[in-house]
C-alpha cells in the first residue's frame, strides 16, 4: 500500500509538471511570436478619438531568441564572476532592495498623486459616502453594491481609511499597495529559496530583484483596488501552507488561513489561490500518514472565509440598515466573456449587467439568461470551429502577452493635484513608457524561459508543495479562458511564476557550467531528455507553423498595414504628450490650479 502511494504521488507530481510546463510553453510561444498592445479603436482618427482596440504585433521571434541567450550568457556571467566577489551579507542585499523600491514608489506616488477613475473612484467615493453617513449604493436592486457585494471587503478598508485620513485617503491607500508589495517581494524570495531548497541562497535574492524591477509591479501600487492586496496576502498565504507542509507546526495552520481570508476579502479572484491551498491540503492529506495537519488546514481556512464574509456583510448590513444581496451570477460574467465587444474578445461589453436588469435584478431569472446566451456561444462555436479557435487564441493573448498588463490603462487619463513632472509624465503617457513597455517585453520572455527550464529540469522526486504557487498559476490560467478578459486580473497569477523562473535559469546555467567544467558534453539522461524535447518541440512547431493551430493560437498577427499604422500613431501620441506638456506648463503659469 505505501509503495502504491508513492507511485501514486510520482504520478500526481509529473503530470503537474507536464500541465503546468504546457501552459508555460505556450505563453512563451506568445512572447517570442508577437507583442498585444492597446490603443485607439479608430487609428484613422487619432488618439482622440474614443474607444480602445487590441492589437496584436509581430515579434521577429529569431530576434526574439538571440535576445533570450544575450540576457542568459549576461547572468551567467554575473554567477560566474561577479556574484563570488561579493562579500555583502545576504539579508543587508535584501533589505537594500525593498527600501530601494520603497523609496521609487514613494516619489512616484508623491510626484503623482493621481486620483483613481473608473471603478477604484467609484468604491472610494463610496466609502467617502459612508464616512458621511450616506448609504445610497447599498439600495436594493439600482444600487452598486446590491450589484457586486464582493467589493464590501475592499470598501469597508477605504472607509476605515478614509476616517483615519480624511481627503488624502487615496495617497495612503497607494502607501498601503506599495508597502504590502514590498513585503510581498520579502516573501517571495523566501518562496524561492523553499522552491530551490537553499535557504539564504542567491535564488531568493534574485527573485525578490525580479519582482522589484518589474515595472508594472510598481505601477499597480498607484492603481487602488484589491490587486496588490489581494495577490500579497495570498502569497504570504501560501509561504504559511509551504512552512505547514514542510514543517508541521500548528502556527502555520492559522497564518495561512488568515492570510487566505483577508486576501479574499481584498480581491474575490484569490478564491482561484484559496482552491489552490485546498486542494493541496486534500493532496497532502491522501498521501502522508498523518492527517491532522491537512485536515486542520482545511476546516481552518474554510471557517475565516465564512467568518470574515459573514463578518464583513453583517457589519455593513448594520452599518447601512440595508440587505446585502448575493449580487449578480457569476454565470452572467461568464456569459459576457464568452461574446465579442471591448477591445478584444471575452472583454467587458455591459452584457452581464443588461442581462440582470433585463431579468429584473432576479437572481434565477438572470441565470437562466446566461445559460441561454452560454449554450448560443457555444452551438456558434461548434458550428465554426476555426473562427472559435481564433477567438480564444486572442482572448488568451490579450490577456497574458500584453508585457506591460494593463498598466496603461489602469493609470492614464486620472486627475492629478498638481502638475506632474515630465519624467512620471512620460512614464505614464509619453517615451519612457513605451521603452519599459518594450524592455518588460524582454523580461516576460525572460521569466517564461526560466520557468520553462524548471519544469524541465527540476528533480521530480522533490517535495510536492513546491508546486503550489504553480498550481495556482494554473488555477488563474483555466479559469481566465472563461472569465472576462482582462491583463490586470492575470496579472497576480503571472507573478506567481517568478520563483520558478529564477530557480530554472539557475539549473540551466548549473547544467552550462558543468559542460565547462568537464570540457565536454555529458550525455546523460537528465541532458538528452530535455535535449530531446527541445529538439522535437523546434521541428514539430516548424511543421505546424502554416496550420491554423499556429496561427489561430500563438501567431497572432494583425495585418502588416495595421501595425504599421498603430506604431505610427502612437509616435504621434508621444509627440502629442510632450507638446502638450509645454502647453500646460505655460497654463499652470499662467492661472493657479483648482482641484478637480
Amino acid at each position: 500500500m505505501k509503495m502504491t502511494f508513492r507511485k501514486l504521488d510520482g504520478g500526481i507530481k509529473v503530470c503537474l509538471y507536464l500541465v503546468v510546463g504546457t501552459a508555460v510553453l505556450y505563453l512563451f510561444l506568445l512572447s517570442i511570436f508577437g507583442t498585444t498592445s492597446v490603443g485607439p479603436a479608430d487609428l484613422t482618427a487619432g488618439t482622440g478619438s474614443g474607444g480602445e482596440k487590441a492589437y496584436f504585433l509581430k515579434d521577429v521571434w529569431p530576434v526574439r531568441l538571440l535576445i533570450l541567450a544575450a540576457v542568459f550568457c549576461l547572468i551567467w556571467l554575473l554567477r560566474r564572476y561577479f556574484l563570488p566577489a561579493v562579500r555583502i551579507r545576504r539579508h543587508w542585499i535584501s533589505a537594500g532592495l525593498c527600501a530601494l523600491f520603497i523609496l521609487t514608489g514613494t516619489v512616484l506616488i508623491l510626484s503623482t498623486q493621481m486620483h483613481p477613475i473608473s471603478d477604484s473612484s467609484k468604491i472610494l467615493r463610496i466609502a467617502e459616502g459612508m464616512a458621511e453617513g450616506s448609504y445610497e449604493e447599498f439600495r436594493r436592486n439600482e444600487g452598486y453594491l446590491w450589484r457586486y457585494p464582493d467589493q464590501l471587503g475592499i470598501i469597508l478598508l477605504y472607509y476605515i481609511v478614509t476616517l483615519l485620513a480624511g481627503e488624502k485617503n487615496y495617497i495612503v491607500l497607494q502607501f498601503i499597495n506599495l508597502f504590502a508589495a514590498a513585503a510581498a517581494g520579502l516573501a517571495a524570495g523566501k518562496v524561492a529559496e523553499m522552491i530551490g531548497g537553499y535557504q539564504g541562497s542567491w535564488t531568493g535574492i534574485g527573485t525578490e530583484l525580479l519582482y522589484y524591477i518589474f515595472a508594472p509591479f510598481l505601477l499597480f501600487t498607484m492603481y487602488i483596488y484589491g490587486t496588490i492586496l489581494g495577490f500579497a496576502f495570498s502569497l504570504f498565504a501560501f509561504y504559511m501552507e509551504l512552512l505547514l507542509l514542510k514543517r508541521r507546526k500548528w502556527r502555520y495552520v492559522c497564518g495561512a488561513a488568515v492570510c487566505m481570508g483577508v486576501a479574499v476579502v481584498f480581491k474575490t479572484n484569490s478564491m482561484v489561490m484559496m482552491v489552490a491551498m485546498l486542494l493541496f491540503l486534500v493532496y497532502d492529506g491522501i498521501m502522508e500518514k498523518k492527517k491532522r495537519y491537512a485536515l486542520a488546514g482545511i476546516a481552518a481556512i474554510l471557517l475565516v472565509q465564512v467568518l470574515f464574509t459573514q463578518g464583513i456583510h453583517g457589519f455593513m448590513s448594520m452599518k447601512s440598515g440595508c440587505e446585502i444581496s448575493k449580487g449578480m451570477p457569476k454565470l452572467a460574467w461568464v456569459a459576457m466573456a464568452m461574446g465579442n465587444g471591448g477591445p478584444a474578445p471575452g472583454t467587458w461589453n455591459g452584457r452581464s449587467v443588461s442581462m440582470f436588469e433585463e431579468a429584473g435584478y432576479d437572481y434565477d431569472e438572470t441565470n437562466r439568461l446566461a445559460m441561454e446566451s452560454i449554450r448560443h456561444s457555444l452551438e456558434d462555436f461548434m458550428d465554426d470551429r476555426s473562427e472559435a479557435l481564433l477567438w480564444l487564441g486572442k482572448k488568451m493573448a490579450f490577456q497574458w502577452n500584453n508585457p506591460a498588463f494593463g498598466a496603461a490603462q489602469v493609470l492614464r487619463n486620472r486627475p492629478g493635484a498638481f502638475p506632474m513632472p515630465e519624467p512620471a509624465e512620460s512614464l505614464i503617457y509619453g517615451k519612457a513608457y513605451y521603452r519599459m513597455a518594450e524592455a518588460m517585453n524582454v523580461l516576460q520572455t525572460v521569466i517564461l524561459a526560466g520557468c520553462m527550464c524548471f519544469f524541465v529540469l527540476e528533480n521530480k522526486k522533490k517535495p510536492r508543495e513546491i508546486l503550489l504557487p504553480a498550481v495556482a498559476f494554473l488555477g488563474g490560467f483555466l479559469f481566465h479562458m472563461a472569465w472576462e478578459a482582462k491583463s490586470e486580473y492575470v496579472f497576480p497569477y503571472f507573478l506567481m511564476l517568478f520563483p520558478y523562473s529564477v530557480r530554472g535559469t539557475g539549473l540551466l546555467l548549473d547544467k552550462v557550467s558543468s559542460i565547462f567544467q568537464r570540457r565536454r558534453i555529458p550525455f546523460g539522461r537528465s541532458v538528452i531528455v530535455p535535449a530531446c524535447l527541445l529538439t522535437g518541440g523546434i521541428l514539430l512547431l516548424a511543421v505546424l507553423y502554416p496550420t491554423r493551430l499556429i496561427q489561430y493560437t500563438v501567431a497572432l498577427h494583425d495585418e502588416p498595414e495595421l501595425c504599421i499604422l498603430y506604431k505610427e500613431t502612437i509616435r504621434e501620441q508621444v509627440q502629442a504628450v510632450e507638446m502638450q506638456k509645454q502647453e500646460r506648463n505655460i497654463e499652470w503659469e499662467e492661472e493657479p490650479y483648482m482641484e478637480q
